[in-house]
């Protein structure tokens, strides 16, 4: 598996100079200040792997965040980026945000399938956990904890298969049953006894039969086949028979589709009638409406909360001070209780969709009609008019469908609405007449009844074939489909249950580490079935030997984010297959103390093998866990600067390599910021070993001190002891060197020149080796006092002084 060796950020969210993460694979503890920056880097992490950042993917924000990504201090030329060189060199890869001509583009350097591979694998993975998302599975409802889990794990693509199996099944059934084979196949078999005077079963009494059609006009050629029935047609045909037969043709599709629409809007009437009573059952109960509507506001007030829209700890309807994690709790809770209402909105849809597929179907029958070349004659008009008034009335019940129940306005009752059945019956009558008139025309003519005959025929046996196939190739598709449904669904469901029974005895463990002597046990992830089908999950726990069910029942606060924090861990142990590490942004706001030191212990205990970025704004927990990782993990602060934005401090070896390539390169910019951070470092260190002392300031600020302060207080410590020989000549140039000043590098209006960063670097080297040993690479050091000679030294003896 897959861990980091070094990041680098340069103008990304609020880091707008170029920032180093050289982590060698290790942990690291990192502590800012609310807004020092820190979480731009939880921020560039997520686009680098999710190609977006959630919390700023909003319409105003724009297409996955880009307009708020990239840095709005650097220059338009300027890039921005992320880099990542992974412990698999061949993954490493930047990603990076260009602008041109105020649109901004996105790239990555490595391209391979291998990295682009591991990329699409990570994204299933879990990696990034932030307060804000911390409780968002444990408060979810039922459905959405299904939904979540399932996107987790992969199993949102076997509900995906099951939900297209059964939706298959639905839709064959519904086709079969819309179909109406067993009525369209009885309608042409009429045909044929009307037109041969008998039922055909089978190609070879077809056949048969038409020939003995033939035999009375000897027209010295028999059927073998039916391939052959056109060129009998053909020799039998009159040139003015042509149109008199397209046009019995015609009038036969009208006829069997008049036949075919009759039960069609017959149905329709029948889904119309039950759609019009669900509908008035919602618009009638005031009560029922309003929490119809109430359960869609809130449900985007969930939405609002679990995106971040609003950032502050208030309710974003009424801006009253209001914890959201308080306030997500009762929403779900709000909206647990309205899901009966919402599921009853559910069903109104489904009906409405039913009633919407069968309206669809019979407007293409009559469009199958109207839009026959044929129906432009004049003698078609009437089945035209006919046909054009079934088609309007279509349409009202179509209007009807497209009022939405939440206006509460009410739809036109069933019988508003009912098609008048009887123009049908006239089509079909005047269809039969018509038909009649053209036989009657040609009375005496046995060539042209005996063409009409077997052409007529001939559509109608190839129909009944046609019908057959279709019912039999269906039928066969939903007998397969319900046996593939029966056992995936058993197999999805074994597979499932015993997925969760592992998760649920991992989360226990962890919740139970943090939470120890608590009654609180049993914590198990619970599938809610329905009709075999899995509608939701639940979180059950035994409080005080009870089990109860949901954990916001009883829990507070801490012990939901206990929760949390357990269900992402386990997560990260059970689902990641590629990145060994992950990402904890200031999760431990809400937690007691006792809480917080358990948090830690799990990450350290429990997780030692991962690498684990941990970010935090809390200064008492940062200085806890980092007495407990001293050694094992990287330690780092951020800071923030107005004109360069946050910074953090570089391990001095590694901060002397960057400044000497800076140097080797002539590369001016930030070099002059890098020494001055090196020399403070250093002076942190001399003081240190050398106990100097320095006025008192409280806290953090007493790391913060600037190299002026420390000069000064180490030329004095210096002095005191008189018979020291060590030159403090290389002090006082430092001291009125520009970079230490009033002016220094904090102004805004000063520009170093290369040549000033070089003797400044040159004087900070000097000062290094008066107190720093080349041999043994440690500081002189009262820790090294030589009390018999009375000497101050390094750990070899080297250097040392009179002190």
């Amino acid at each position: 598996m897959i861990k980091i060796e070094n990041i680098k950020i340069n103008g990304l969210r609020g880091i707008k100079e170029e920032i180093v993460f050289p982590l060698n694979k290790k942990s690291i503890l990192l502590y800012g200040e609310n807004g020092s920056g820190k979480s731009s880097v939880t921020d560039a992490l997520e686009w680098f792997y999710y190609d977006k950042i959630d919390h700023l993917t909003s319409e105003e924000i724009g297409r996955k965040g880009l307009e708020g990504l990239r840095n709005i201090h650097i220059s338009d030329s300027e890039d921005g980026f992320i880099s990542i060189e992974y412990s698999d060199s061949k993954l490493n890869s930047s990603k990076i945000i260009s602008q041109t001509d105020s649109k901004f583009t996105t790239s990555q350097t490595n391209n391979s399938n291998e990295f682009l591979s591991f990329l699409d694998e990570s994204k299933k993975e879990q990696i990034i956990l932030r307060y804000r998302d911390l409780v968002s599975f444990i408060l979810a409802t039922k459905s959405e904890k299904l939904t979540e889990l399932s996107g987790i794990i992969g199993f949102s693509e076997v509900i995906k298969t099951r939900d297209a199996l059964r939706k298959s099944l639905s839709a064959l059934k519904r086709e079969i049953k819309n179909s109406n084979f067993d009525s369209q196949i009885s309608y042409q078999q009429e045909q044929l006894i009307t037109q041969l005077g008998q039922n055909v079963v089978s190609d070879v009494q077809y056949i048969d039969t038409v020939n003995n059609l033939l035999a009375p006009i000897q027209i010295g050629r028999k059927a073998t086949n039916f391939n052959d029935l056109d060129g009998i047609l053909e020799l039998i045909r009159k040139p003015e028979d042509t149109q008199i037969v397209e046009q019995q043709m015609f009038l036969e599709k009208v006829k069997s589709s008049a036949n075919q629409l009759l039960p069609d809007i017959e149905n329709i009437e029948i889904h119309y009638k039950n759609y019009y009573t669900q509908y008035q059952n919602i618009i009638s109960d005031i009560e029922k409406l309003n929490k119809i509507k109430l359960e869609s506001l809130l449900s985007e007030g969930v939405k609002i909360l679990k995106e971040e829209i609003i950032k502050d700890e208030i309710c974003p309807l009424c801006l009253q001070p209001k914890s959201k994690i308080e306030l997500l709790k009762e929403l779900q809770d709000r909206l647990e209780e309205l899901q009966k209402y919402k599921e009853e909105k559910t069903n109104l849809d489904d009906v409405k969709s039913a009633l919407q597929s069968e309206i669809a179907k019979a407007e293409n029958i009559i469009s199958n009609i109207l839009t026959d070349s044929k129906i432009e004659t004049e003698d078609n008009t009437k089945i035209k008019s006919f046909l054009s008034k079934t088609a309007k009335g279509l349409d009202f019940y179509k209007a009807e469908t497209k009022i939405d129940v939440l206006t509460g306005n009410e739809i036109k009752k069933t019988d508003e609405l009912l098609i008048d059945k009887n123009v049908l019956q006239e089509v079909e009558a005047f269809s039969v007449d018509k038909i009649s008139k053209l036989k009657e025309s040609r009375k005496g003519d046995e060539k042209f009844d005996i063409h009409s005959k077997i052409a007529l025929s001939k559509n109608a046996y190839l129909d009944i074939k046609r019908l057959k196939k279709a019912k039999e190739l269906l039928e066969k598709q939903q007998y397969t489909l319900n046996k593939i449904n029966t056992v995936f669904t058993k197999k999805m469901e074994e597979g499932f249950t015993a997925f969760l029974n592992h998760l649920s005895k991992d989360i226990n463990d962890l919740y139970v580490f943090m939470n120890p002597g608590e009654h609180i046990e049993d914590i198990n992830l619970v599938p809610i079935k329905k009709n075999d089908e899995f509608l939701g999950i639940t979180i059950q726990f035994k409080f005080f030997d009870n089990e109860e069910t949901p954990p916001n029942k009883y829990l507070s606060e801490s012990h939901l984010n206990c929760l949390g924090i357990a269900f992402f861990l386990t997560s990260v142990r059970a689902l990641n297959q590629n990145n060994k590490f992950f990402i904890l942004d200031d999760v431990i706001s809400s937690y007691d103390t006792n809480h917080r030191l358990r948090f830690a212990q799990i990450l350290l205990e429990k997780f030692s093998d991962f690498q684990i970025i941990l970010l935090t704004h809390d200064k008492d927990w940062f200085d806890y866990v980092s007495k407990v990782v001293k050694g094992k993990w990287l330690i780092n602060t951020f800071k923030w600067e107005d004109k360069s934005g946050p910074s953090i401090d570089v391990p001095l070896p590694s901060l002397k390599i960057q400044i000497e390539n800076q140097i080797l390169k002539n590369d001016i910019k930030g070099l002059g910021n890098n020494i001055r951070k090196y020399l403070e470092g250093l002076l942190k260190n001399i003081a240190f070993n050398l106990s100097v002392l320095v006025r008192f300031l409280f806290n953090d600020k007493n790391e913060n001190r600037m190299s002026y302060e420390m000069l000064t207080a180490l030329k004095s410590k210096i002095k005191k002891h008189t018979d020291c020989l060590l030159d403090t000549t290389v002090i006082d140039r430092i001291l009125n060197s520009i970079f230490i000043g009033n002016k220094g590098s904090h102004d805004s209006s000063f520009e170093s020149s290369i040549g000033d960063c070089k003797a400044f670097w040159a004087d900070v080297v000097e000062l290094e080796s008066l107190f720093y040993c080349n041999s043994c690479r440690k500081c002189i050091s009262t820790r090294y006092y030589d009390s018999v000679n009375k000497k101050i030294r390094c750990s070899c003896a080297k250097i040392k002084y009179d002190w």
